[in-house]
């Protein structure tokens, strides 16, 4: 057993043990954190080398009073909570061809060709957790925390809606979609179950969504 797999082997609730290949930013956005909040936790600086093996919180310190505090600052924030996401109730991103699969080439994800400007709608509804460009292979990026422990990322926008901490519904446009610098117009969309990513063609409905407007 090598030394990676015997520190890895008894991972407590709430944290993660680092594999090569980690970065801040790929971990939190496969809990669905911010880097910022996951480097504060472990007292690390932001875009800090990570090093393989070293167990990090995931979760707040004190998980289940902030989640207290969280659950009071988004009912005073709006007056209705987003319903739940359930397996089998999401709807597609965009309308377009699947041009890239999951598991193609190492992808966590599907590529969905369509035309720039095309309005990114959430899948479900859900809490935007992050808004931005800070991981830069996915351009403008929008990530949505949806109840039943599911996340799905939307990258490669030309613009994007929403802020950090919205609450959004099914079916809301959150982005309008971006070029590659190819030319080709596309949507980059993934989905996590937990801390695994998923296929999203296994949860999403079969054939391709609505036809935009």
């Amino acid at each position: 057993m090598t030394l990676f797999a015997a520190s890895c082997r008894n991972v407590i609730a709430g944290y993660y043990c680092v594999q090569p290949g980690d970065t801040l930013d790929s971990i939190a956005y496969g809990f669905g954190r911010k880097p910022d909040d996951l480097a504060r936790w472990n007292g690390l600086a932001p875009g800090a080398t990570l090093l393989v093996a070293r167990l990090l919180r995931v979760a707040p310190p004190d998980w289940s009073a902030l989640q207290g505090t969280a659950s009071g600052a988004s009912k005073s924030a709006t007056s209705h909570e987003p319903a739940p996401a359930h397996a089998g109730q999401f709807i597609w991103p965009v309308s377009g061809m699947v041009v890239h699969e999951f598991g193609a080439d190492g992808s966590r994800g599907i590529e969905i060709a369509g035309r720039a400007g095309m309005p990114v709608k959430a899948v479900a509804a859900g809490r935007v957790v992050y808004a931005g460009n800070g991981i830069k292979s996915y351009g403008l990026m929008v990530i949505v925390k949806h109840d039943e422990g599911y996340v799905t990322a939307y990258g490669n926008n030309r613009k994007i809606l929403v802020r950090e901490g919205d609450a959004v519904t099914q079916g809301m446009t959150i982005a309008e979609m971006g070029s590659r610098s190819g030319g080709q117009p596309l949507l980059q969309f993934e989905m996590r179950e937990g801390s695994h990513a998923v296929d999203p063609l296994a949860h999403l409905p079969a054939g391709s969504g609505p036809v935009a407007e």
